[in-house]
């Protein structure tokens, strides 16, 4: 019986790909031999063995597990950290590290195997991207959440271990007089560790810190191979990101040698944003000139450190021994490059992560395999071929590999509620939803994102509304909870601000979310609504009727700046004129009214009247 294993599948490696055969059991050598055949025409093939070499050594360098970090001086944080910020990319393109050679026509046509691992890119990203305030400074976060007093977390750091394949065994089957024919099994692979949305989980909370799979046993005897390490399967909730990370000791080691307070969260943040890392990257499968992949390392053995011998043989210390047993084994052993570096460039193809990170924002059914575990190591049955007499050696299984990442939930919810504290948005999201809000008369009684479905009369859809906690000014500053929250409204449609009117000044509490909305990269808002709340107070008191026309004039003015922002567009919409962007509506939460009239403009802001499907998420 044959077991067919692609070798090389992968997007990142150019020139002729070939489906090695490998025989699952050996009652012959025929089988072997034709596995043997192919591989030892591999490495005739193979061209460039030195450099291909070099290159695998030069990956271990500069990797996601020591990268190099480029600090900046502490005088220099802010502006720095001010000019990352406006930048549209989330890397900068250095240099071309590594670009294979091209093959001629000819030497294609001649069956010349020019193996390489792909375009090699150096490229530079702001740290802030490799992890987080509140990793590096969780005491805060976690004071946070044990005061919500509820299972929700939308921010966790994991580290992730894959286990190493198996070795190859080294047996033969017993014989009355010599030795009997080699039945050595394979090794075990090393277990995967997979990841799945899932609809019905809304927390994160449930993730380890840590996931490492077990690693492939050994073969055994008998042509029976090893049992592999067990996959690992971590299921998340749908709109979690999920983004590559340098561990936390290694950052704070860098922070820490140039000054940087941790305590100081302000400075920490600009510091964040201001230092850079570089990485090495690949390409995509298609384009070779623009990198898509930050690169992850795995260990990998010497090409000639691969080989497993039986007990009382050692090539390190008496090579000619072993040649002399087993003659053959010096024209094996040269063939085998050829085998070992479609290994290593096999785990290169695997061993990457989007630069973009992964957007989980369905619910899938196959789960997306994160990390693979190591390859298992053949058995000296498959080198029973044609004048091997003794095959006294197997193949090691290869390493797993390990990688830390950051998930973050991001919920996905069709409208936002921002607004200052105690502005009333746990009261309207309980008014015109079936969410039931921690409602209170202090500032910052939401202290997590709670999120609400929104049901409308038969025959229009319905649409879920996020309530975050409250904004104050100088939140970008650390001040009150910040905007870590913020996030979970980037995925939506529009934003509705909601805004006291029990305030001295609803209009500049409103240019106030706008400010705060802008420095964490929500700028031009083109669909927003605002929700001018307790409007059932004493207007004479509060002054109601003069603060909503001021209200009502700041959103007018808002509406057609949109509308001459959108006329400059080539794609601009044909009603931009009869089109209302931004709008206004006075209501009370507390009484459920205007309410119902809430609910039709808040649709409208999710659902494109003509086609009646949602309009895309904000930019």
């Amino acid at each position: 019986m044959i077991r067919y294993t692609k070798i090389l599948r992968n997007s990142n490696i150019k020139g002729k790909i070939t489906i090695t055969e490998v025989a699952e059991n050996v009652p012959n050598g025929k089988q072997s031999d034709l596995w043997y055949s192919k591989v030892a025409k591999s490495a005739q093939d193979l061209n460039s063995v030195n450099k291909i070499e070099t290159l695998l050594e030069q990956d271990a360098t500069i990797t996601n597990l020591n990268p190099l970090i480029e600090p900046v001086p502490v005088d220099d944080l802010e502006k720095v950290s001010q000019s990352n910020s406006m930048k549209k990319r989330k890397y900068d393109f250095l240099k071309v590290i590594h670009r294979p050679a091209s093959i001629s026509k000819k030497e294609r046509m001649n069956g010349v195997n020019n193996l390489n691992s792909g375009d090699r890119f150096l490229c530079s990203a702001p740290l802030s991207q490799f992890t987080s305030p509140s990793i590096l400074n969780y005491k805060k976060y976690q004071q946070m959440q044990e005061r919500a007093k509820e299972a929700f977390t939308d921010m966790r750091f994991v580290k992730m271990r894959t286990g190493k394949g198996g070795d190859g065994n080294i047996s033969f089957d017993p014989s009355p007089t010599l030795k009997g024919p080699a039945s050595g099994g394979d090794g075990g692979k090393g277990g995967d560790i997979y990841i799945q949305a899932d609809e019905n989980i809304t927390s994160l909370s449930h993730i380890n810190a840590v996931y490492q799979t077990s690693s492939g046993e050994s073969g055994q005897s008998n042509q029976c191979d090893g049992k592999s390490g067990g996959n690992i399967l971590i299921k998340v909730p749908v709109g979690t990101h999920i983004r590559l990370a340098i561990p936390p000791p290694v950052i704070k080691k860098a922070l820490v040698e140039n000054g940087v307070d941790l305590n100081d969260e302000n400075m920490l943040r600009r510091a964040l944003n201001a230092y850079t890392v570089k990485m090495k990257c690949l390409s995509h499968e298609m384009i070779d000139v623009e990198p898509e992949y930050y690169m992850l390392h795995r260990n990998k053995p010497k090409i000639n450190d691969t080989w497993k011998f039986q007990a009382g043989y050692s090539y390190s210390e008496n090579p000619e021994e072993i040649y002399r047993v087993e003659p053959r084994f010096k024209a094996i052993r040269s063939d085998f490059r050829a085998y070992d570096f479609k290994l290593s460039l096999n785990e290169i193809g695997v061993d990457k992560f989007p630069i973009m990170g992964l957007e989980l924002n369905k619910p899938f059914e196959k789960p997306l395999l994160m990390l693979k575990g190591g390859t298992a190591g053949l058995g000296n049955m498959h080198f029973k071929i044609n004048g091997v007499r003794n095959p006294i050696f197997a193949k090691r299984g290869r390493q797993g590999i390990e990688a830390s990442f950051i998930f973050e939930l991001k919920l996905l919810a069709d409208l936002g509620l921002v607004g200052l504290p105690n502005a009333g948005k746990s009261t309207l999201l309980g008014a015109i939803s079936n969410a039931k809000p921690r409602v209170g008369h202090w500032e910052f009684t939401t202290l997590v994102p709670t999120l609400g479905t929104v049901l409308m009369p038969p025959g229009s859809p319905s649409f879920t509304v996020s309530d975050i906690p409250g904004i104050i000014e100088g939140a970008s500053e650390n001040k009150g909870l910040g905007l870590e929250f913020l996030k979970h409204i980037e995925n939506s449609s529009g934003i509705v601000f909601v805004i006291g009117m029990d305030r001295q000044d609803p209009t500049g509490d409103l240019k106030v979310l706008i400010r705060e909305l802008n420095i964490h990269g929500i700028k031009n808002i083109e669909r927003a609504l605002v929700v001018c709340n307790k409007c059932d107070l004493d207007s004479d008191a509060y002054g109601i009727q003069e603060k909503f026309k001021a209200v009502e004039e700041f959103v007018s003015n808002q509406n057609l700046q949109v509308k001459d922002m959108l006329r400059k567009r080539k794609d601009a919409p044909e009603d931009i004129d009869s089109d209302v962007f931004w709008n206004t509506i006075p209501i009370s939460a507390k009484n459920h009214q205007n309410t119902q009239l809430l609910k039709r403009y808040m649709s409208a802001l999710v659902f494109d009247k003509k086609t009646n499907k949602k309009r895309k998420v904000l930019e």
